[in-house]
């Protein structure tokens, strides 16, 4: 092999060997790495930050190194014959700090007493002063968008945490899911009576019949079917607003199909149970004025009973319905009265209530607790106090 060829081989070697310098621009890539790792967004931007002024650090260095050497090498009289001429200038760590103060101020667009004085300087100079420019423009630029994005960062997590907020008081204040009413549906009013009758009862009575009353009532299909359909009637209720207030008069009984609700009264404030959410029963049966104010808690379906409607249907059913609603409407009155002093709108006791129907429906030999002789002294005053049945 002759000797150029072999002069070739050796240069092809170092400029493979120089490629290998090219990893170099992985290690750029580091930084980028590890700020992803990063979680926290605040970190995240103060570490691109300063980054970016580590890498001012870094170029500033550079081009000082290059300044000082160009006024060494220079055979002309430079910056450094002129400024270091004093012997306390003569250290390394002076000389070094003035090279590096006069390449960061290139960067900043500023100046010192230390300027180019030579050919070779002044176009080092210019050259520096185009680098500083496109570096400024991009730090300012780099800054300004971690800025940017940072408070965008918090902008929407601040959104998010009003969203959270407002999701949570939807939550606790509209748990239940929107009911669709007969009033929103237009076309259920060209139905027949026979349909909506049925549909009424569908919607009504699995609410109306946690009452054991209703549930007595109930093994009258026909007469059931009539109360849902001509005296009960939806009443959908906001959250925070008033079913009714303290000393209304009242002719409605109150059954809670979907939310919740509290009563107050004197007494304090409490909300109704899961297994008995009814109010206002004392209207059915006798004259009455609210002893409290209910309040939807929640957004609520409210189902209401007209008394007046009630009674009415009733009293068109004596053979099934009208003796025995009648001897219960005597007994609820008779118990209501012997504790007037702590009468409510709330529910009575379901037990109570179960034991009224079963002696006005003739389930029970004996009266229980209840004072026989009350009883029947009651029963004797029942068509004066049912009173809306003997007018209907």
């Amino acid at each position: 092999m002759d000797l150029p060829r072999m002069i070739k081989s050796v240069r092809l070697l170092r400029v493979m060997r120089s490629l290998r310098l090219l990893r170099v621009i992985k290690v750029f890539q580091v930084p980028a790495e590890m700020l992803q790792a990063v979680k926290s967004d605040f970190l995240r931007t103060f570490l691109d930050i300063a980054c970016l002024f580590l890498l001012l650090v870094v170029i500033s260095h550079f081009i000082a190194c290059g300044w000082y050497l160009i006024a060494m090498l220079s055979p002309e009289e430079s910056w450094a014959r002129l400024q270091l001429a004093e012997r306390y200038q003569q250290s390394i760590a002076y000389r070094y700090s003035a090279s590096v103060h006069w390449a960061v101020t290139q960067f900043t667009l500023t100046s010192i007493e230390i300027h180019a004085i030579s050919v070779p300087e002044r176009w080092y100079s210019i050259c520096v002063l185009f680098l500083a420019l496109v570096f400024f423009s991009f730090g300012v630029s780099r800054v300004t968008t971690s800025m940017s994005v940072l408070w965008q960062t918090r902008k929407e997590k601040m959104q998010d945490a009003i969203a959270n907020r407002i999701q949570h008081f939807l939550r606790e204040h509209y748990s239940k899911a929107p009911t669709l009413h007969e009033v929103d549906v237009p076309v259920l009013k060209i139905l027949p009576d026979t349909l909506m009758m049925k549909l009424h009862t569908e919607v009504f009575l699995p609410t109306a019949s946690i009452h054991p009353l209703i549930a007595e009532l109930q093994r009258d299909s026909v007469g059931i079917r009539e109360v849902c359909h001509h005296a009960m009637a939806e009443l959908p209720t906001e959250s925070k607003v008033s079913i009714f207030h303290t000393g209304s008069a009242c002719t409605k009984m109150y059954f809670i199909a979907a939310g919740d609700v509290g009563y107050r009264n004197k007494r304090g404030e409490r909300q109704l149970d899961e297994d008995r959410k009814w109010l206002c029963e004392a209207p059915l049966w006798m004259p009455w004025w609210n002893r409290g104010t209910a309040i939807a808690y929640t957004s609520c379906d409210v189902i209401v009973l007209d008394c007046t409607k009630f009674g009415e249907i009733v009293s068109c059913r004596p053979d099934c319905w009208s003796l025995p609603v009648k001897r219960y409407a005597a007994f609820f009155v008779d118990h209501v009265q012997g504790d007037w002093a702590h009468a409510t709108d709330l529910p009575e006791d379901p037990a109570v209530l179960t034991e009224l129907i079963q002696m006005s429906f003739m389930k029970m030999g004996g009266h229980g607790h209840f004072n026989s002789a009350s009883m029947s002294a009651t029963l004797n005053d029942s068509y004066s106090i049912s009173n809306r049945f003997r007018q209907s």
